[in-house]
């Protein structure tokens, strides 16, 4: 897509684009987790209002399934370009729109992994701090 006649947007924009929310996931994950060893720590008071309902509405289940849900549609992502591929005689295939769609895919499958470890790790800290 040609917005400018010097400015292109196109697949590699994509990349970027979906780099950045793989970024981005792993440090609003990592703020949240920080956050919860910090409380768990002492070092933080617990959370107020909304933020603490939001918190508990996240079980670790919970969040496996928004992860296995989100897995699920990059996992079909890519068995739809694979499949689209084998459909063309595994030989040169409409590199855009494949592309375009392998790409979303395997954010999603990056970011679902994401979630899914740090809903582990974080269920972890709530063990540690129901024991005491």
């Amino acid at each position: 897509m040609r917005l400018t006649p010097n400015l292109v947007r196109d697949s590699h924009t994509l990349i970027v684009s979906c780099f950045a929310v793989l970024i981005g996931v792993q440090l609003v994950l990592f703020g949240a987790l920080a956050r919860q060893h910090a409380m768990a720590a002492g070092f933080l008071p617990p959370p107020r209002g909304g933020w603490a309902e939001f918190l508990s509405g996240l079980p670790l289940e919970r969040l496996l399934l928004y992860s296995l849900a989100v897995f699920i549609c990059g996992a079909s992502g890519v068995y739809w370009s694979v499949d689209y591929w084998l459909a063309q005689g595994m030989g040169n295939i409409q590199y855009p729109m494949v592309l375009r769609v392998l790409i979303i895919a395997l954010t999603a499958i990056g970011v679902s992994i994401q979630v899914a470890s740090a809903a582990f790790l974080a269920s972890l800290f709530s063990i540690g701090r129901s024991e005491r």
